[in-house]
């Protein structure tokens, strides 16, 4: 019974709630690996809400405490997101996306589980794509010595004497 108070309460997005009533679901022993996904969920959806790192910490303790194989096959693919949700709030993007990928790939997902799963595996795309962008942009000037516009610069203006020369048929 509390079990599922736990997760209406989350589905309700009453986070508080669904933690609390997770955590006396996680005194029945049959219980206690679900009750400890639900309140790692909340938890991660209080983090996001709030951003304090305390959500966080306590999500990933629930999240390292319980058994993905006492889960059912629903709750290992929410136990995935759930890691896949901590690896993108550490910045290992595309980790994440690697993980959100493999819940993608399942059959039998419900469709606003693979909707909230394709998004969060897209941002993770994007912002590994970006963090990538910016390594390879600062190994390149650092390469060529010089920072900024000066990299750039003898390139541009290579360019644009050539496009001149055309401009006069040379």
């Amino acid at each position: 019974m509390t079990l599922a108070r736990a997760r209406a309460y989350y589905n309700q997005r009453q986070f508080d709630a669904a933690v609390n009533a997770a955590e006396q679901a996680r005194l029945f022993a049959a219980a206690a690996d679900a009750a400890d996904l639900i309140g790692a969920r909340a938890y991660l959806e209080r983090f996001r809400e709030s951003g304090s790192t305390d959500d966080l910490d306590n999500a990933r303790d629930r999240l390292r405490r319980l058994d993905p194989q006492r889960l059912d096959a629903h709750e290992r693919s929410e136990y995935v997101v759930g890691l896949g949700e901590t690896l993108y709030f550490d910045g290992a993007y595309g980790a994440a996306a690697d993980l959100f990928e493999s819940i993608l790939s399942r059959d039998g997902l419900a469709p606003e589980a693979r909707e909230r799963t394709l998004e969060w595996w897209a941002s993770a795309v994007d912002e590994d794509a970006s963090l990538r962008e910016q390594t390879l942009g600062r190994a390149a000037r650092a390469d060529l010595g010089e920072t900024g516009d000066e990299a750039v610069q003898p390139l541009s203006h290579a360019l644009g004497r050539h496009a001149d020369d055309d401009a006069h048929g040379s």
